[in-house]
């Protein structure tokens, strides 16, 4: 239709450097772009490019040296304390290697659980139905929820990690060589699921 884009994420001139070896590396150079809701943005370059060090900044891991941010609308570097936390679970981030985001030894569950527990989504007693549902919709059975997550395989690990990151229902995941890891069948069953929860939720994903 006629619809103005709406824009979730925008950049103006983001730029950060930092000191490595006595010398200063510039990882950011005047990085502008403006992502859509529901839109997928794929960021390409060698090693040392700067592609992480955009994905920390976007996700206020590190701040910029200049440069603003908006996240639907407002001004994203300036939220503080309570107010950076509620949009927090707006953007989530999905890494490379889900065993080492996770605790290996924690449990499916707990997990799961832990998003839901850190921004108080669901009450203490609606977590188990709530992370079988989250199983459900990343397709892992329900008997996978008691078992440790270093137990169960790497596929199935990225498919805990992509259910930790919608736990939150968030509107942007920021995926961090996401399935770079996964040999090739894995690799386009994960990418398939993403697709299909886009389509489902209208989440944007910068990769």
């Amino acid at each position: 239709g006629g619809h103005a884009m709406t824009v979730l994420l925008g950049t103006a001139g983001l730029s950060k450097s930092y000191a490595s070896g006595g010398r200063r590396v510039t990882a950011l150079d005047d990085v502008s772009l403006a992502l859509a809701r529901g839109e997928t943005l794929g960021l390409v370059g060698p090693s040392g490019s700067g592609k992480s060090t955009l994905a920390r900044v976007l996700l206020r891991l590190v701040p910029p040296d200049s440069g603003s941010i908006t996240f639907d609308g407002n001004d994203f570097l300036a939220l503080r304390g309570g107010a950076l936390r509620a949009q927090r679970r707006r953007l989530q981030m999905f890494f490379q290697d889900p065993l080492a985001a996770f605790n290996p030894r924690a449990t499916v569950a707990q997990a799961l659980a832990d998003p839901l527990r850190i921004h108080r989504i669901v009450p203490r007693g609606a977590r188990p139905a709530a992370v079988l549902r989250l199983l459900d919709r990343v397709g892992l059975p329900a008997a996978l929820a008691s078992r440790a997550i270093h137990e169960i395989s790497g596929g199935q690990r990225q498919r805990v990690a992509i259910a930790r990151a919608i736990a939150t229902g968030p509107e942007l995941i920021v995926l961090d060589e996401a399935v770079s890891a996964l040999d090739v069948s894995v690799r386009g069953h994960i990418l398939e699921l993403l697709v299909s929860l886009q389509r489902d939720d209208g989440i944007a994903y910068i990769f």
